[in-house]
């Protein structure tokens, strides 16, 4: 049969999955690995331990037995934004990877917030706010600090260029992750070239800008046989992480709400364009669909704050239950009824990004009393993210109109408590898909469009896109929900 290969980079691993040309997993495999943190706000990774991981990944997939090398048509490759390599004038790298949530750049940000200013910013590259996760602060950093590292590079490439070099040799730079640099003008689809010479940065040393899903070649006789594969296995571009979450997760119209519960709580609606004059911390992507865009509005501390909770207070739990831990705490939350007997969480624990923005806003745990029990605790961390997802979800909905379809992704979206506490707060039902893996599924549909096994993104939506269930909304929870919810907003500091 002929397969689809996918690479999704994350900020601590790397997932690779084989799909069948209908969008069904016939094999995967992942690995983690641990970012090295040499100084305050620094953190970065050795970029050879991306292709390590990979390596291990792909032939682990391969050497289920599952497809012949031949068999793999295409390898398409999604990955976290802003993360960068340098490349020197041979190609090699210099010095570590710098990952998107290193925040070294502070000062560097302020700077270009000071000299652009943040409206003219917002508008050129659709960025909500000059923050030190955009590159261009970065490389801003790097001319001030490692000035002779910044002289000798070639090339800056993004994550997924960077493996789409070593997998063929080629440098490309795919429109999404470019989008999120602060040097890409979303409304032209070209560099902002202004910003690019105030940041002492050329084009040339840049991939060329390239779609979503596009062929960049076949592999190298050397990338094949370091993964086992076949030199006619072609590579092709996926989509930032988010992006391509989207569309596994059928986010490719408006009136759709995707909302994935990870690390962090990211929620996205697909637009016809972006609108410059909303007051809030607001991110606009190109989406991979041509002449759409994505309205992303992200919560940094979600799940996060449940993996706090699990690591700080829950260790007899984890000696219990190991890897399964988590569904364990789910058991104990589900005895605790809604509105947890009067505990309200506030998850803001690393401050506020949406819709407005407080850095200095902390977590909360308010109406604590003798009754409460670590089931209260879990469940009360659950519901606040669920609150936090409808204060967003009103936002959006006030911004781009009505949302008729919710669908849940991510780690959260595999607890089915979770997902009733999300549809019960929103007092509406929440889709739950097949393939949880949703960049990399979406990678997958990009893939398929490129190699024809399917005519475009909407056909590749209906073949690949599939309902697992539809969660509806507790008729008794959501009047609790209704009441406790000022509670929360108030606990939150609004």
């Amino acid at each position: 049969m002929d397969c689809i290969l996918t690479i999704d980079i994350g900020a601590t691993s790397v997932k690779v999955i084989l799909f069948d040309t209908e969008g069904r997993i016939a094999a995967e495999s992942g690995r983690e690995y641990k970012l090295l943190t040499p100084g305050p706000q620094r953190v970065e990774l050795e970029p050879e331990v991306y292709w390590r991981t990979i390596r291990e990944c792909v032939k682990d997939v391969m050497g289920r037995g599952v497809a012949r090398p031949e068999a793999v048509r295409v390898l398409s490759v999604s990955t976290q934004g802003e993360t960068f390599v340098t490349l020197d004038e041979h190609g090699r790298t210099m010095g570590n990877a710098i990952i998107w949530i290193d925040g070294r750049a502070t000062r560097e940000a302020e700077e270009l917030k000071e000299r652009f200013g943040r409206d003219p910013f917002f508008q050129t590259t659709g960025l909500g706010e000059v923050a030190a996760i955009w590159p261009a602060c970065k490389y801003m950093w790097l001319r001030r600090h490692e000035g002779d590292r910044f002289r000798r590079t070639k090339k800056f490439l993004l994550l997924q260029d960077y493996i789409l070099y070593r997998l063929t040799g080629e440098y490309v730079c795919e429109l999404t992750n470019a989008s999120s640099c602060g040097y890409l003008n979303i409304n032209t689809g070209a560099w902002w070239l202004e910003m690019m010479e105030f940041l002492g940065v050329r084009p040339e040393q840049f991939g060329r800008l390239t779609p979503s899903g596009t062929i960049v070649g076949p592999l190298s006789k050397q990338a094949a046989e370091e993964l086992g594969l076949s030199t006619k296995t072609l590579a092709a571009t996926g989509a930032q992480d988010q992006t391509a979450s989207a569309l596994g997760g059928g986010n490719i119209r408006d009136g759709v709400l995707t909302e994935t519960t990870g690390t962090a709580l990211a929620m996205i609606r697909t637009i016809d364009g972006p609108r410059y004059d909303l007051d809030s911390n607001i991110n606009y992507v190109p989406h991979s669909v041509p002449e759409r865009f994505i309205a992303l509005a992200v919560s940094q501390t979600a799940g996060m704050v449940l993996k706090w909770f699990k690591d700080t207070f829950c260790g007899q739990e984890v000696a219990e239950a190991g890897e399964g831990v988590y569904g364990l705490l789910g058991q104990m939350a589900e005895q605790v009824p809604a509105g947890c007997d009067g505990l309200t969480v506030s998850p803001h624990f690393s401050g506020k990004l949406f819709p407005g923005t407080d850095p200095n806003l902390r977590g909360v745990f308010r109406g604590v009393s003798l009754h409460h029990g670590k089931g209260h605790f879990v469940r009360g961390i659950m519901e606040s993210v669920a609150f936090m997802l409808r204060e967003n979800s009103e936002y959006l909905e006030r911004a781009f109109g009505p949302a008729q379809t919710v669908i849940s992704l991510g780690g959260g979206a595999k607890s089915r408590l979770w997902t009733k506490i999300k549809a019960s707060v929103l007092n509406r039902p929440i889709d739950l898909l097949e393939c949880s893996e949703s960049p990399s599924l979406g990678s997958a549909m990009l893939a398929a469009v490129a190699i024809g096994a399917a005519k475009d993104i909407e056909q590749a939506c209906r073949k690949f896109v599939r309902v697992r269930e539809r969660v509806e909304p507790d008729v008794e929870d959501v009047k609790i929900y209704d009441d406790v919810y000022p509670e929360f907003l108030r606990t939150s500091g609004l």
